[in-house]
């Protein structure tokens, strides 16, 4: 009797398996794995450097995650999708999906902007403009890239890429507490 048993529990879980095991929940009410927290989230919005676009296939390649958990995913745009022009090459995006036809479809594409720490201000163009207009003593720090800072930057501009901050700090910010800082980066850093 127990050997019987034992022959027929297989079949009844693969049985189970079979009827219960594969099914799905429907793409539209599905939970995604954000890519940036790994936290199961409702929707689809995802966040990374663009990689690539292509305006003729109306894609984007999105490149996700860091170091070896990093992927880069296709999503598929159209004359719907708000703020496109802000899917350039280079630059990292927030954009918000949806799934139709099986395919990742951008609905919205917001630029992803560095937050502000407490205590620091940010500085419009013309503002800036003013202050180089009447000789104001500050020091303007220009954190691109070395290839970015010697194509072009601002007059007077120290460079500081963000990749030698913690060497080079000390060595080019001044001891004055006081003294007005402007940081200003042009490019996707």
């Amino acid at each position: 009797m127990k050997n019987k048993i034992l022959n027929l529990l297989p079949l009844c879980l693969m049985a189970l398996l079979l009827s219960y095991g594969c099914a799905r929940q429907p793409e539209s009410t599905m939970e995604t794995t954000s890519p940036t927290t790994g936290k199961n989230q409702t929707g689809l919005v995802y966040q990374g450097k663009i990689v690539a676009q292509s305006k003729r296939a109306r894609t984007l390649s999105l490149k996700t995650g860091r170091g070896e958990g990093a992927k880069t995913i296709l999503i598929k745009y159209d004359a719907g999708t708000k703020g496109i022009e802000y899917a350039a090459k280079g630059h990292t995006a927030v954009i918000v999906c949806k799934i139709q036809n099986g395919e990742l479809r951008a609905t919205v594409i917001k630029p992803k902007t560095a937050k502000l720490p407490p205590g620091i201000t940010g500085i419009q163009t013309d503002e800036l403009k003013a202050l180089l207009d009447d000789n104001e003593d500050m020091i303007l720090v220009d954190t691109c890239p070395r290839q970015q800072y010697s194509a072009a930057h601002i007059r007077g501009a120290v460079h500081l890429p963000a990749s030698d901050y913690t060497e080079r700090a000390a060595s080019v910010l001044p001891e004055d507490k006081e003294q007005l800082l402007i940081f200003y980066c042009a490019g996707p850093t």
